[in-house]
């Protein structure tokens, strides 16, 4: 193979890896658009199924992301204790990612579910823990 071609197909592989990126990029928002809409329909079980499902084979990034949307489902249709599950899950992995964003929202959501179960102090330590992340 001469040099103008190995370049041909040099920029033909970058050009089709860059391709499958924007390709997976446009599935996984749609994923998290579908999943949102059952959200914003009040379709809390349906979410949370979704959500929940999409979990178990998504990207560590998205995994993260799609626990704690199956979390917010089950707060939302008043399942606290079961979407404090999913909230440790999401906490867990934005731990191991070191995703302040995502740790931020499992903890206030956290405190959520453990007010509304009447845990006042429970809830408040987890809002506690969630401030100095937030201001970083």
């Amino acid at each position: 193979m001469n040099q103008p071609q190995k370049i041909f197909f040099a920029l033909l592989l970058v050009g089709l890896s860059s391709l499958c990126l924007a390709q997976k990029a446009t599935h996984n928002s749609a994923i998290t658009a579908l999943g949102d809409s059952l959200l914003k329909q009040r379709k809390y079980d349906e979410a949370y199924t979704f959500f929940s499902s999409h979990a178990v084979s998504a990207s560590p990034a998205l995994k993260g992301s799609f626990l704690l949307k199956a979390g917010s489902a089950l707060l939302y249709g008043r399942k606290y204790a079961e979407a404090l599950l999913y909230f440790r899950l999401a906490k867990d992995q934005a731990e191991s990612l070191g995703d302040d964003k995502l740790l931020s929202q499992a903890l206030i959501n956290m405190g959520v579910c453990y007010t509304y179960l009447g845990q006042l102090a429970e809830g408040v330590h987890h809002y506690k823990q969630a401030l100095p992340i937030l201001s970083r």
